[in-house]
C-alpha cells in the first residue's frame, strides 16, 4: 500500500526521490532555514523527526528535521501538521 508510506532510495535528501529532491515532502526545500538542523533518515534511523533535540539549541526549529528510531523520547521537541484536503 505505497499511499500509506513514502519509499527513499538513498539518504541524501537531494537525490532521495528517484534521484531527485523530494519536492513537497518540506525536507529538501527547507533545508537550512533559519539555520535549523536537518538530518536525514537512514537504514539505521528510519523515521522522521520533526522539532529536535532540545540541547540542540538554536538550531532546533519548526524547520529541523532528523531520523530517529520510532521510539518514544521525551528529549525531543514536536509539532502537529495539518494539511488541507485537496
Amino acid at each position: 500500500e505505497e499511499k500509506y508510506f513514502d519509499l527513499y532510495t538513498t539518504s541524501n535528501v537531494n537525490t532521495a526521490c528517484n534521484k531527485e529532491i523530494c519536492y513537497g515532502h518540506a525536507l529538501g526545500e527547507t533545508v537550512g532555514w533559519y539555520n535549523d538542523a536537518s538530518w536525514f533518515i537512514y537504514a539505521s534511523y528510519p523515521w522522521f523527526g520533526r522539532g529536535g533535540y532540545w540541547s540542540y539549541a538554536t538550531s532546533v526549529g519548526v524547520f529541523s528535521s532528523y531520523g530517529a528510531y520510532g521510539n518514544a523520547d521525551g528529549n525531543y521537541a514536536s509539532r502537529a501538521v495539518l494539511v488541507p484536503g485537496t
